[in-house]
């Protein structure tokens, strides 16, 4: 690699590269403008073209690369900033020469060739220094300033490259808070620097205790739930009430069942008893068979009328007694609700409730 020349100045590369310095076609013009005299600043962006030269030859590489950058400054040509760049690569300034190579190559007038042999060297520079790629932050909490090294930088000028090792990061936000972290990083590492932990998410003021007053919904409260109770103890009273009047029924047509079902036994054993089957002995007294048997079918079909109401009945009450006992069960369910509501607003009472008051702690009794 060499130096980007003038056309009136003839100085190669470091030894190394064995070239001549090719001729620069966008170096400083000339013109007219006198050399500058010894012991005067350079005026002109040639003059200090010729000072880059100068130190370059002297291997000030660090003073030439400044004096190519001033003649850029004041008239900006691809040839001042490549030939600062490689001013900086030869003095082993690695972070400044891939910072103006890679001006250099976004320059719209630098040469083909020239922007080749800028690659190569960024390729070659870039396995000796830090790229910070970028910042990761929360999007409420976005830095305000962000300093690394304790050098200020814009969340715009990332990638951002800076010599391996240690390295200090500062980022504070639009109300100044924030933090500092340290990074060891090595050469040719890519890093996303995560700023996260350094900026947390705000934490809103907390409100101030207000005490309210449940006195009134607890009356309303207790009185709601004495009209439920009522209510629900009611209808358990009045199921109570219809088992106990089935249960009564039940047993009454049990007893008229079993009434019916020995008077029935009874005629149907005297009929039997009189008629003899047909075959009765001699000397045998003979009833009235017919009367039985008109009284057996009477009680019969009386015994089975009474039989199957028992069944109804026994069937209805235990329906009965059950409906009751699940109500007796949710006014039990109901009065512990009501416990436990009664004595979370009792708590409640004591208890102070964070509210965010306007102007500032009001309790209110």
């Amino acid at each position: 690699m060499t130096l980007a020349l003038p056309w009136r100045v003839a100085w190669a590369g470091p030894p190394a590269q064995g070239a001549d310095a090719p001729a620069a076609t966008d170096a400083p013009a000339a013109g007219d403008a006198p050399d500058a005299e010894p012991g005067l600043e350079p005026q002109t962006a040639l003059d200090w073209y010729e000072v880059g030269i100068a130190e370059a030859q002297a291997k000030n590489y660090v003073a030439s690369a400044e004096a190519f950058l001033r003649s850029y400054e004041l008239q900006p040509t691809s040839a001042a900033l490549f030939n600062a760049a490689y001013a900086y690569e030869s003095a082993g300034e690695a972070v400044l020469a891939v910072r103006t190579y890679a001006r250099f190559v976004s320059e719209p007038g630098a040469s083909p060739e020239q922007v080749r042999k800028a690659e190569a060297s960024l390729e070659v520079l870039a396995t000796q220094v830090v790229v910070l790629k970028g910042v990761r932050y929360a999007v409420d909490r976005p830095p305000a300033r962000l300093l690394i090294n304790g050098v200020e930088y814009g969340l715009d000028d990332f990638p951002v490259v800076v010599e391996p090792g240690d390295i200090t990061v500062e980022v504070r936000d639009a109300e100044g808070e924030g933090g500092e972290e340290r990074y060891v990083l090595y050469a040719g590492e890519e890093e996303v620097l995560d700023v996260r932990n350094l900026l947390r998410p705000s934490v809103e003021t907390p409100p101030a205790p207000t005490v309210v007053d449940r006195s009134a919904e607890l009356e309303t409260l207790e009185r709601l739930a004495a009209r439920e109770e009522r209510a629900q103890s009611e209808r358990v009273h009045s199921m109570r009430l219809a088992t106990y009047t089935s249960l009564g029924f039940t047993a009454g047509a049990g007893v008229a069942t079993l009434t019916m079902g020995l008077l029935a036994d009874r005629e149907r054993r005297a009929y039997l008893a009189d008629i003899c089957d047909g075959a009765c002995p001699e000397g045998k007294e003979v009833g009235d068979p017919q009367t039985h048997y008109e009284r057996y079918n009477i009680y019969q079909p009386v015994f089975i009328s009474a039989a199957a109401v028992t069944v109804g009945l026994t069937i209805a009450t235990g329906v009965l007694a059950l409906v009751t006992a699940n109500r007796k069960a949710k006014l039990t369910r109901l009065r512990e609700l009501h416990r436990q509501q009664r004595e979370a607003l009792t708590r409640e009472r004591a208890t102070l409730e964070l509210r965010l008051a306007p102007g500032g702690l009001q309790l209110r009794f």
